[in-house]
């Protein structure tokens, strides 16, 4: 084979990728913007002439076949996964070898600087291997990103079987919906008997038929499934975020969120629903990548309404604020050429989302039955805080909000040079129109929960703070990389200076890295929910870890240390009715242990805010209080027998002096909750409609037969 001449060799670097535009790497950086056409900003003469073309050339290497490459493209998801979950059980196997316990302080001060390097080191490592292999470092990114979380969150809950923050707060709801699903595959009211689901039920329902596949309570299957989610949620949102921004932008996002990990449903949604809105509504898309059609898009969208929908709020008003640009630019006339096309054609739109209902159906068509046949209320969205509705900006002084500061000054940079008619080419501007819609839309449900709260209403508007701080981190992600692609084509793979570049985006890569896994570590690897996961007592009263005679590190709401465990109030129940099992009980408690690992049904919530909206709170709170107003047993026997509701089985109270107390907590919007409580005098249930047995201050009332 002859040699190259010079001219030849120009002619074939020329249309080589990472020739002329920096390496590789750089350009992927910045996906949206065309490499600079040579080292210095110039376009290289290409000079054909009769002798060059005589010259004979070397043929470029074999590509893989087209077939080939398409079967390897559909199998990337399944080989993320398998990867991810490879490493993951070896992390795991290395956590039980060690015996990890985040209740010892001296694990505590190892765990948080091991994990803050080791996330440093997979930054810098993917930065580095991305100079020559761009899109597998991308690949092994987000395999390390979902091994890291998962390395890290088993490690926090190892040697418990509660998941994130035992039953505290919202995980008790949650726990509760898996056992109700360990006991029926029915999309039922983890509380109320035969109410549909309220919440989209798909994660708890998943947990409570691995419970009831594996033969285990249904409390005891969320940590498994928490700890899997942990490790495909990076997985997941780079799959969702590679076809918007390219390979290593999409590797980079996987690292920041903002939502949850003990709320792993809302966790989930978050991550995916920006890059999919990017995807469907602004049509954003990394060089090559073509169109998804609406049906794949709608289906990716009925997915995620059937594991949380909250944040469908301010993301539909981002598309509505889209439509309406759209629709408002297609009539400014332009000077030349026929009227612009919205990007999001309203057939479009339709067909997405007529896709994404049929997907969802199953939980939102029982739900709107319920809703036309029965009274509803609205008390589940009457929660709130001072400062819920303020627009809360990034801080550069918060290490996990530094890019959300990044990506503020990208977006007014990339506005200032639309303003001034700049032209910066590829997908910036789509990109950065598209973050900065979903940050308007944000920002106007702020603005509506303000408006809303003045008059008395509540829907939650507080939550959108998480979601607009993960638009401006994204934002800071997408704007980093555009800047260091810009900087390494300016300047140029031959001149002196091309090493500060590269060597610039592996140290942002490893300090972005560590700073990620230093606050995964410092807030939840030792954080509170891993600790009150450690010492919150098991049904049968024993404790995860720490001292067993030792309290909660956050006690479990309306439940005493001292109190019975959940076995023997059971134990009770069966004793007085053995001809009512657990799981078809009816009973006033609001006991958050025995409702959140014991498939009873409640009469009523013991909190406001996660009553159904045909659960009728208000109203059966006041039967309560009637029978505690009864004159005689037989009164309140009457009552609770036969009424609008559910007929009751027995009631598991507190005894206060004279008094059978049931404790709850009721809106005090939009400041919170307070305590509230019916306290029933211990005459009206004591005679002969009732039986009971007294277990400390734990009294277990059973209806007689």
């Amino acid at each position: 084979m002859r040699r190259l001449t010079s001219r030849d060799e120009v002619r074939h670097t020329a249309g080589t990728p990472g020739h002329g535009a920096g390496p590789e790497w750089a350009h992927d950086l910045a996906p949206g913007v065309p490499p600079a056409p040579g080292a210095g900003g110039r376009p290289r003469r290409q000079v054909s002439t009769p002798a060059a073309e005589d010259v004979r050339t070397a043929p470029p290497p074999p590509s893989p076949a087209p077939r080939a490459r398409r079967h390897v493209g559909r199998l990337r998801p399944l080989l993320l996964l398998a990867a991810a979950l490879v490493g993951w059980a070896v992390t795991a196997g290395l956590v039980a070898l060690w015996d990890v316990s985040v209740v010892e302080e001296e694990w505590r001060d190892r765990l948080v600087p091991v994990l803050t390097v080791l996330g440093g080191v997979a930054g810098v490592a993917v930065a580095l291997a991305a100079r020559h292999r761009p899109r597998a470092a991308a690949d092994a990114g987000a395999v390390l990103a979902g091994v890291l979380i998962g390395a890290a969150a088993t490690a926090a809950l190892h040697g418990t079987r509660w998941g994130w923050g035992g039953l505290y707060s919202d995980s008790a709801f949650r726990t509760q919906m898996a056992t109700r699903y360990a006991e029926t595959p029915g999309l039922f009211d983890y509380n109320y008997r035969g109410l549909p689901a309220y919440y989209p039920p798909a994660l708890g329902w998943i947990q409570g038929r691995l419970a009831a596949l594996t033969d285990v309570p249904g409390w005891e299957a969320v940590k498994p499934v928490q700890l899997l989610v942990g490790v495909l949620v990076p997985l997941a949102a780079y799959l969702l975020w590679r076809p918007v921004a390219g390979a290593l932008p999409a590797a980079a996002l996987v690292t920041i969120w903002t939502a949850e990990p003990h709320k792993p449903d809302e966790w989930l949604v978050l991550a995916c629903l920006l890059p999919w809105f990017l995807l469907a509504v602004r049509d954003v898309r990394a060089p090559g990548v073509a169109r998804w059609p609406a049906w794949r898009l709608g289906a990716v969208l009925g997915l995620l309404a059937l594991v949380h929908t909250y944040w469908f709020l301010p993301f539909g008003l981002a598309t509505l604020l889209a439509l309406a640009y759209d629709a408002v630019r297609r009539r400014v006339p332009r000077r030349s050429g026929p009227p612009r096309a919205p990007v999001l054609p309203l057939r479009r739109a339709a067909a997405i989302g007529a896709v994404a209902v049929a997907v969802a159906a199953p939980t939102w068509v029982p739900l709107v039955v319920a809703r036309l046949r029965f009274p509803s209320d609205g008390l589940q969205l009457r929660y709130g805080f001072p400062g819920g509705h303020e627009l809360v900006l990034p801080s550069v002084f918060e290490e996990a909000q530094a890019a959300g500061v990044v990506g503020l000054v990208w977006l007014a940079w990339a506005t200032w040079c639309r303003l001034r008619g700049r032209d910066l080419g590829g997908a910036t501007y789509p990109l950065a129109a598209g973050l900065g819609l979903a940050v308007l839309g944000c920002c106007a449900t702020l603005g509506l929960g303000a408006l809303a709260e003045r008059a008395d209403v509540g829907f939650l508007a507080f939550k959108t703070q998480d979601a607009l701080l993960l638009v401006l981190l994204a934002a800071g992600v997408v704007g980093a990389a555009d800047w260091l692609g810009r900087w390494s084509r300016r300047t140029g793979p031959a001149a002196r200076a091309a090493w500060l570049p590269r060597l610039a985006a592996v140290v942002v890569a490893g300090g972005a890295a560590a700073s990620a896994a230093h606050h995964l570590a410092a807030d939840w690897v030792v954080g509170h929910h891993a600790l009150t996961a450690q010492t919150t007592r098991y049904p049968d009263g024993s404790v995860p870890a720490g001292d067993p005679d030792g309290p909660p590190y956050i006690p479990t709401l309306f439940v005493d240390p001292a109190d019975p465990p959940v076995t023997e109030v059971r134990a009770a129940w069966r004793e007085l009715r053995p001809d009512v099992p657990l799981d078809e009980a009816v009973l006033v408690t609001s006991q958050v242990d025995l409702l959140a690992t014991t498939p009873v049904h409640g009469f009523l919530t013991f909190k406001s805010i996660y009553s159904h909206p045909n659960g009728r709170f208000e109203d059966r709170r006041e039967l309560l209080e009637e029978v505690a107003d009864c004159p005689t047993s037989a009164c309140a026997a009457d009552l609770l027998r036969s009424n609008d509701f559910d007929a009751v089985d027995g009631l598991v109270l507190q005894r206060t002096g004279e008094d059978l107390l049931l404790p709850f907590t009721v809106d005090d919007f939009p400041d919170r909750t307070v305590r509230d409580a019916v306290a029933f005098p211990d005459r009206v249930l004591t005679g002969p409609e009732f039986e009971r047995i007294e277990l400390g201050r734990i009294v277990v009332v059973a209806l007689r037969r």
